[in-house]
């Protein structure tokens, strides 16, 4: 791959060296997948746009996601059955169409430096997550559930709210 090059990657991150392919890669066309059997941290350091998905799903082995994607733009994030994150601190958008988080595991703190989704910003917790997003200020729909507690000190605008299964203390 050739510097300041869009990268097209299909196959699914399974280890660091997978994910240091995109060092050079400001625009990422396609989907970023992160393999169900991935150990240890990833980061994924270089792209400022995603032009397709950022997925993960069925993570069982720790995983953590360094800070490496920063102000990124489009594409959408889904993790489903993130039973061992351990770490978001890495992924900072200004805007992106879709947000969607599942995690049941050990996080108990998530902050995520999320500015606007297009279409859906969604997360749920085990009861037990403080969720900090308190760089989002709007999106179409916002759905929260499993938080112990929320911080959303930016936000503006929505045209749906849904908490579902939280309690909130002062």
């Amino acid at each position: 791959m050739i510097a300041g090059a869009t990268c097209l990657y299909s196959p699914p991150i399974a280890s660091q060296a997978d994910a240091d392919q995109f060092t050079i890669c400001p625009t990422v066309t396609g989907d970023i997948t992160i393999a169900t059997d991935v150990v240890g941290n990833i980061k994924i350091d270089g792209p400022k746009v995603i032009a397709g998905n950022l997925v993960s799903a069925q993570c069982l082995p720790p995983l953590s996601l360094d800070a490496g994607l920063g102000n990124a733009t489009g594409g959408t994030i889904h993790m489903e059955g993130m039973s061992a994150l351990q770490n978001l601190t890495g992924l900072t958008f200004t805007q992106i169409d879709y947000f969607s988080l599942q995690q049941t595991g050990p996080l108990t703190h998530l902050p995520l430096l999320v500015e606007e989704t297009l279409e859906l910003f969604s997360v749920g917790g085990d009861g037990n997550l403080n969720l900090d997003v308190s760089a989002l200020k709007s999106t179409s729909s916002l759905t929260i559930f499993g938080c112990s507690q929320v911080n959303l000190a930016a936000f503006t605008t929505c045209a749906n709210v849904d908490f579902k299964h939280s309690t909130f203390f002062p």
